[in-house]
């Protein structure tokens, strides 16, 4: 049985605790708003101690912070690992890299998605999620990166999308399933993200890292 998504009005599973195609989750858990009363009260703490700080001190301070660091895009390049697209639900792929891939090659792979992205040019890396759709052929763009292939199947993925947060066997393999994730690209017209990991709010994989 089906349930339309109260965001973007698509068909999605009854039990979906996230729609597939505008990633919005499908009602709050216990740790979001868990989440949000620290957030709320670290901006208040932060208030309260901006106040205490003068006009002076944090002009000396803005002036003696270094400049971020950047990498080039050469360097990505060179590092970016060929991939193969072994699942796809929806706008949701499952793409799978060397077993020996580094964190610098699944950093340099999401990067090379958003530079596609921008240039529109994805369409050299991966076949289009919303072919002919309203906000064109990549309007929704969700990737998942495994290293693993017996977690980048299609079974799995269908399982992990479509898992119910109410269900705690549904929740055991969620948490299972991100700790596999290596890497997330996601592009939709209202937001996009690269990271290290998973996260969505409900469940966190182990080593997640937030580059974009």
């Amino acid at each position: 049985m089906d349930k339309k998504c109260k965001y973007c009005a698509m068909a999605i599973p009854e039990e979906a605790k996230l729609c597939p195609f505008c990633r919005k989750q499908q009602g709050f858990s216990r740790g979001f708003y868990i989440c949000a009363s620290v957030i709320v009260g670290i901006f208040i703490l932060l208030a309260i101690g901006e106040c205490s700080i003068d006009s002076d001190t944090k002009n000396n301070f803005s002036k003696s912070a270094p400049p971020k660091a950047s990498i080039s895009t050469k360097t990505f390049n060179s590092l970016t690992p060929e991939f193969k697209v072994i699942a796809k639900h929806t706008t949701v792929l499952s793409i799978l890299v060397h077993r020996g891939a580094t964190d610098e090659h699944i950093k340099a792979l999401i990067y090379k998605f958003k530079e596609t992205r921008l240039n529109n040019t994805m369409s050299k890396m991966i076949s289009a999620t919303t072919k002919g759709g309203a906000f064109g052929d990549y309007g929704i763009v969700w990737i998942l990166i495994f290293s693993e292939p017996e977690w980048a199947t299609q079974d799995k993925l269908q399982k992990f999308i479509n898992s119910s947060a109410k269900n705690p066997s549904n929740r055991e393999f969620d948490i299972e399933y991100a700790n596999h994730i290596r890497g997330e690209y996601y592009y939709s017209f209202s937001k996009e993200y690269g990271t290290l990991g998973y996260d969505d709010g409900i469940v966190r994989s182990q080593l997640y890292q937030k580059l974009f």
